[in-house]
């Protein structure tokens, strides 16, 4: 959703994802589900972003499940901000697990950390 934000201008930077998704073989279904392991994520987490030839970083404040109707997680916002969600593992009728992050500011592209 880059028209509701992204790293360079701020608002809220969304990126939605399959956890899961079955494919022939256990290590190929991991492979092809990119958030298959973001319930491993838990507040103060950082996370590291690489967006248009740059690396930015970002810290989890936030953790919450929501109902597949709720998009007003999807909402534009002044604050920047990024939304991470995905379908929770009874698929697409259960509900979204849903991870807002701070932006804690660009990061050497060599590096994981914040720049100083």
């Amino acid at each position: 959703y880059p028209e509701r934000g992204n790293p360079e201008k701020g608002g809220n930077f969304i990126i939605a994802a399959h956890r899961f998704s079955i494919q022939p073989t256990p290590q190929s279904t991991i492979e092809k589900s990119p958030f298959y392991n973001i319930d491993k994520l838990a507040v103060s987490d950082k996370i590291v972003i690489d967006y248009d030839g740059a690396r930015y970083g970002y810290e989890v404040e936030k953790v919450f499940d929501v109902k597949p109707n709720q998009i007003e997680i999807e909402a534009p916002s002044k604050e920047s901000k990024l939304t991470l969600y995905s379908c929770e593992l009874g698929g697409a009728d259960a509900g979204r697990i849903v991870y807002v992050a701070k932006p804690l500011g660009l990061i050497a592209l060599d590096s994981t950390q914040p720049k100083e």
